[in-house]
């Protein structure tokens, strides 16, 4: 709990297959790289926490709201 709300830890995300998730967001190898460089990405949901993936892999968590996904990737893995 952060902020007296939820945040999931990126370590969760790596340990769980999108099977296990109630939503998640299966990107292309051009928006995962978007994703790593921390943008935000443009969907169509408002789903609140989302797994995101890539083959099935996951990358990690976005917080998608009213049609974009808030960026949840550690700054520290991005890529530059």
């Amino acid at each position: 709990m952060e902020k007296n709300r939820f945040e999931p830890n990126h370590a969760l995300a790596m340990a769980l297959t999108k099977q296990q998730v109630q939503a998640y967001l299966s990107l292309t190898f051009e928006e995962s790289l978007r994703y790593m460089k921390g943008e935000t990405l443009q969907t169509n949901g408002d789903r609140g926490w989302i797994l995101v993936t890539i083959d099935g892999y996951p990358l990690g968590w976005g917080k998608e709201v009213k049609g974009v996904v808030k960026n949840f990737y550690p700054k520290g893995l991005r890529i530059k």
